[in-house]
């Protein structure tokens, strides 16, 4: 075997074969490498193999085409059936040639990580992972190529064919999706050779059984039946005369059943045991809060996928597996939007996409579109939207939360004092919670209904009367929650602030600018505050908090035994107040500048025996724009949305924050991306191909 892998190593390289496969493998590699990872500065090495796909489609067949037909035609083949050397390893050995030349690119591009890494965070475990499949798939695909250049004795033919199939396994994932309609026992069937998918769920961060089982199986199953055809031919070269089969058809029945026995086996496994989500973010993991909440069911939760379950989103059917493992009250149907054109209509008068979700638990239902499971942003360099973060999770634990709960929390929204805009942004995310969020103008109620769960101040720029302070005062007083955000305004407010100094809050005038350069962004003004530790802030801890223009806040000491109020978010010693911002002739600290640590965001609490008031205040309205928000990757709404859920927790509301997809990119200035991609993309395989000719030709000469 050692001696037929050396063998067949060496006419690899003394031809212009493994120098060029290899060469074209590192040339694309390199040209994606150069746009995607270093000057586009994506961490991720899958957009990059991703890419070149096409083209490793392309040139396996050039490497695998000879392997066993050239031995045919050239008769070769009589010698190595007639030698010592047994069928399984002459088999082995060529195969294991092929698969190291492929292990040579493999183990370059292994060294891209590195790179990278050089210039930012990398997430290498999603990374290697991506490599690993990406093997794994061009070793399946050797293995096809390697049978059909045992079927023939044309090399261009086996090149074709070989080809041919690889394409047909490479598009099946789309052909099956038109075949799915009507024709569900045929997408099964069809589903076996689909190569796609399986890769896609590698390159896409989960270290799946299933789909390293299958490639392995490939693998297996093509070696096998090129055996067989080698058995056959060695038979008929050595005994002519004799008519037993060797060839069975019936061995071959047995080997595929027991093929498709293993891998249907390990599908059949919890997902908890055949998959490891090794993203960087854990977009496919489950959190603790869902497996509280779903391990804990006591009533049968549905949920429909509107999908023929054969092509469905292949990551919502990741999380959805998760679900399922998790308890015996989660069930999981699939219904396919052609075949059941009516089905959604029953639970809602929304029109829904495909493989959009319906969370049923009695006579309660709640439908999330497929694209709410997604975040994303808007990307100006492109003017489209670009997805930014995965929020299964937090989509599905929320529509499980709505239909076993008997009512939502209610929260009002004050209104008629000018107050700001809420943003969709924030109306989704207190919806994924559960919030039944209702406008009220203080004016049209003698008090605040006592179904209000929690009230909702905004940045309001005109005053309350003393009757609406009035209100908000005595809903505190008597156990309320409230949510305050204020902004500075050149307005007096004093009803307003009134509220606030009830509860030992005083606004200082002016805004706030931060000395410390390290704790500001762009400018002054643009505040990186101090987190500190409270059961608010236990998410965000070891992440920056962004609040543009915000006011300092004095805290009275000693107002009432019973109140506590704690600081969230401060600044640093080195801060100060610009108190009167039209007249400030510099951003820097002038004379008179009040300076010091000043609190822009605290937790007001007071024990009022069977009852507690809770009071959340910040100081910008600004720290909930979209802009402002995607600067931290969601911290100020995840921050925001903590606050809010710890002053309805009577109700247990389960907001799962969106798990972002990317990491921070890279910085790679110019040159050195050009540099380095020159290097990859030109001359590496420049050098390979130049060498591969002068071998050729010098062997040409011999």
């Amino acid at each position: 075997m050692i001696a037929i892998w050396k063998k067949e190593l060496k006419s690899y390289f003394h031809s212009i074969i493994g120098y060029l496969y290899i060469g074209v493998i590192l040339f694309f590699t390199g040209i994606y490498f150069t746009i995607y990872n270093l000057i586009n500065g994506l961490p991720y090495i899958s957009y990059t193999l991703s890419s070149i796909l096409m083209t490793f489609l392309i040139v396996t067949p050039l490497l695998t085409m000879r392997i066993m037909s050239e031995e045919k035609k050239m008769k070769t083949d009589q010698l190595l059936f007639t030698s010592p050397v047994s069928p399984g390893k002459i088999l082995i050995g060529k195969y294991l040639s092929m698969l190291t030349v492929l292990a040579i690119p493999m183990g370059v591009i292994a060294l891209y990580p590195l790179i990278m890494a050089s210039f930012g965070e990398v997430p290498f475990a999603e990374a290697y992972t991506a490599i690993f499949g990406f093997f794994l798939f061009g070793a399946a695909c050797l293995a096809i190529g390697l049978f059909v250049s045992a079927l023939t004795e044309n090399q261009i033919i086996a090149a074709l064919i070989t080809f041919a199939i690889l394409l047909f396994g490479f598009l099946l994932a789309g052909i099956i999706s038109v075949l799915a309609a009507g024709n569900t026992w045929l997408s099964n069937i069809a589903s076996i050779f689909d190569l796609a998918t399986r890769l896609s769920t590698l390159m896409d961060g989960v270290l799946d059984l299933t789909c390293i089982i299958y490639f392995l199986t490939i693998v297996f199953l093509f070696l096998f039946f090129t055996y067989e055809l080698i058995q056959k031919r060695k038979y008929h070269v050595s005994a002519r005369g004799v008519k037993t089969r060797v060839f069975s058809i019936g061995f071959i029945i047995v080997v595929l059943l027991v093929s498709g026995g293993v891998n249907y086996f390990v599908l059949t496994l919890p997902t908890t045991m055949t998959q490891i989500d090794v993203t960087n973010t854990h977009l496919y993991s489950i959190t603790q809060p869902t497996k509280d909440l779903v391990s804990s069911l006591e009533e049968d939760v549905t949920i429909y996928v509107l999908e023929n379950e054969t092509v469905a989103d292949d990551i919502v059917q990741q999380i959805l597996g998760r679900y399922e493992d998790l308890s015996s009250h989660i069930k999981i149907e699939y219904r396919d939007m052609e075949t059941y054109p009516n089905f959604a209509a029953q639970y809602t008068l929304d029109t829904l996409s495909s493989n959009s979700l319906i969370v049923v638990c009695k006579e309660k239902s709640k439908a999330i579109d497929y694209s709410m499971l997604f975040e994303s942003q808007f990307d100006y360099g492109t003017y489209s939207s670009v997805a930014t973060g995965f929020d299964g999770e937090g989509q599905i634990t929320s529509a499980i939360s709505y239909v076993l709960s008997e009512e939502q929390p209610k929260m009002y929204a004050i209104q008629g004092h000018n107050e700001a805009e809420v943003s969709q942004r924030l109306s989704s995310r207190l919806a994924k919670a559960n919030i039944d969020v209702e406008t009220m103008q203080l004016l049209n109620y003698e008090k605040i209904p006592e179904d209000a769960q929690c009230i909702f101040i905004f940045a309001p720029t005109v005053d309350f009367s003393q009757e609406d302070a009035k209100k908000v005062v005595d809903y505190l007083k008597g156990g309320g929650h409230a949510l305050i955000i204020t902004s500075w305004t050149q307005e007096e407010l004093p009803n307003f602030e009134g509220v606030l100094e009830e509860y030992g809050v005083h606004l200082k005038k002016g805004i706030v600018a931060e000395g410390d350069s390290s704790a500001y962004y762009q400018n002054p003004f643009y505040l990186l505050p101090n987190v500190l530790a409270n059961e608010m802030t236990y998410s965000i801890m070891n992440r920056y908090i962004f609040m543009p223009y915000a006011q300092a806040i004095s805290i009275e000491e000693d107002v009432r035994s019973s109140l506590s109020i704690e600081s969230l978010l401060t600044t640093t010693e080195k801060a100060y107040i610009k108190e009167n911002m039209g007249k400030a002739e510099t951003y820097e600290k002038e004379e008179g500048d009040e300076e010091g640590s000043f609190p822009i965001g605290v937790l007001i609490t007071e024990d009022l025996g069977d009852k507690t008031t809770r009071i959340v205040h910040f100081t910008t309205e600004n720290m909930l724009t979209d802009h402002v928000d995607d600067t931290v990757s969601g911290a100020n709404m995840e921050l925001l949305m903590n606050g809010i859920t710890s002053m309805v927790d009577n109700t247990s509301p389960i907001s799962i924050p969106v798990k972002q997809y990317n990491v921070s990119q890279n910085i790679v200035n110019t040159f050195t991306a050009l540099t380095l991609g020159g290097i990859l993309t030109i001359f590496i395989p420049l050098a390979l191909l130049i060498t591969g000719i002068i071998v050729w030709a010098r062997r040409r000469k011999k």
